[in-house]
């Protein structure tokens, strides 16, 4: 096999193991646009350690996004600590919503599980969906 042949085979193995992250990057990015996820973390981005009752993989809607089983979701005192699994990451920084920038909730399904809709911030920065469980925890945080 001459040198120019070997360099293609050698591209075409790489090609996708370089281009596979790169794709995975940008369409993760896109959903935390698309979501309202980035527009949060602009407010309610948070360095500390999520701690309180934690939910983890949890189902939930963030705009018009479902993030299936991905959702880590902490219930504090001070507020709704949320993030995705490691693989989501990208444009995803951890939450931390304060309690009083949550209002408007409103009984909702998806996927046949009981839900709580409700929005964040004044005026309103994005809809959440988490399920009813979560938020009737809030109430003895």
């Amino acid at each position: 096999m001459n040198e120019s042949n070997s360099l293609l085979v050698l591209g075409l193995v790489l090609l996708p193991i370089v281009a596979m992250p790169v794709f995975w990057s940008l369409v993760v990015l896109l959903i935390s646009s698309v979501s309202g996820w980035r527009r949060l973390s602009q407010d309610y981005a948070s360095s500390f350690p999520p701690h309180g009752q934690a939910f983890l993989r949890q189902t939930g809607k963030v705009g018009p996004s479902s993030y299936r089983n991905s959702l880590d979701v902490h219930v504090a005192p001070e507020g709704l600590f949320l993030d995705v699994l490691f693989i989501f990451r990208i444009g995803h920084k951890p939450l931390l919503i304060p309690w009083h920038e949550v209002h408007s909730q409103e009984p909702a399904t998806f996927r046949g599980q009981e839900m709580v809709r409700f929005e964040v911030g004044y005026p309103s920065k994005a809809r959440i969906q988490l399920p009813r469980r979560i938020l009737e925890a809030s109430v003895r945080a």
